[in-house]
């Protein structure tokens, strides 16, 4: 994840620039070039992935499909559904869909903006699509029910459908002083997050989670929610001379690079330099959309876990390690 106080998921940006995919591609060589398998790829199926965090303009991007069966803006739940104006997404502060962001954001803009400049660098965004959903408050910190909104949040994505859920957040499972829990109850609200992602896993909906940005943190300790979850992969950063650069732990799935990501609406004006297993877990997710569109029955189990470990373009460097000891290879 992106370095942050553990309730601030995002800082207010404001874009220096509009939206640039061709900088985006160019700034990402070696991540566009993990990917270069698409172009002699078939894909056969249609498959998308929910992005669950903060504010996301969805208009700025083409991978985020509207759903047609909902009329915007009317106020009513028109394809009955259970969620009002849901024409993009959900947006879990006001509980409906807005159509856009009410503020300018960074985090899920830049992560979003990575899988948009692959799918289309590709042609492949008749086949890959993005769900935005929105768990923070305008000023971009979870708010007290944080535990509750992100398992709504994961019932959301599984109703309208998602091939693959990617959460770039976390909370250390020891933290109890901030959140409000249901009915006061921290084992209630956690099996209240489980059930949702039981109930996501069931249906064969794949989740990707990110470990912690602190490097010196082993999740075998220390484990995080959603992460640690079962039935989540979990993913950490390596910076592209392959050193682990977060937390780390035999229970973390796998690595990616996320160090020195160039994404569209950094956390500082101008700045498209990103670093944190944020922008490393939604390119492995990515990774899995693309492999469910190939495969739709692809499922959460210990041979898809075997054959994400066994997607091995090169091994870490250090001798704090995830459970693959390597840095994931998006062709599976």
């Amino acid at each position: 994840m992106i370095k942050k106080s553990i309730l601030s998921i995002a800082c207010l940006t404001t874009f220096a620039t509009p939206y640039n995919m061709q900088a985006i591609i160019d700034g990402n060589k070696k991540i566009i070039d993990d990917f270069s398998f698409l172009s002699k790829e078939k894909i056969n199926h249609q498959a998308s992935i929910a992005i669950i965090g903060d504010y996301v303009h969805p208009e700025a991007f083409d991978t985020i499909k509207t759903n047609d069966l909902e009329i915007p803006n009317n106020g009513i739940d028109d394809d009955h559904n259970g969620y009002i104006d849901d024409y993009y997404g959900m947006d879990f502060e006001v509980g409906h869909g807005r159509t856009s962001a009410p503020i300018l954001s960074g985090h899920e803009n830049g992560i979003v903006s990575t899988i948009d400049a692959i799918v289309n660098h590709y042609n492949i965004q008749n086949k890959i699509s993005v769900i935005p959903i929105n768990i923070t408050m305008h000023r971009l910190n979870f708010d007290e029910l944080y535990i509750k909104k992100l398992a709504d949040a994961i019932d959301y994505a599984r109703i309208r459908g998602a091939s693959v859920i990617s959460m770039s957040l976390g909370v250390s499972n020891a933290y109890r002083s901030f959140f409000k829990f249901i009915d006061n109850d921290y084992e209630k609200s956690f099996k209240y997050l489980q059930d949702a992602i039981d109930r996501a896993v069931e249906e064969d909906i794949l989740l990707l989670s990110a470990s912690s940005n602190n490097s010196g943190r082993d999740h075998i300790l220390d484990p995080e929610v959603p992460t640690n979850n079962k039935g989540v992969i979990s993913v950490a950063n390596v910076d592209y001379s392959g050193k682990i650069q977060s937390a780390y732990g035999e229970n973390i799935t796998t690595a990616y690079f996320g160090t020195g990501i160039y994404v569209w609406g950094g956390e500082k004006e101008g700045d498209l330099k990103q670093k944190g297993s944020s922008y490393a877990t939604p390119l492995v997710a990515l990774s899995l959309t693309i492999a469910k569109a190939q495969n739709p029955k692809l499922a959460y189990g210990t041979k898809l876990l075997n054959k994400i470990k066994r997607a091995c373009q090169a091994k870490i460097k250090a001798k704090k390690n995830v459970a693959s000891k390597c840095i994931f290879s998006p062709k599976l």
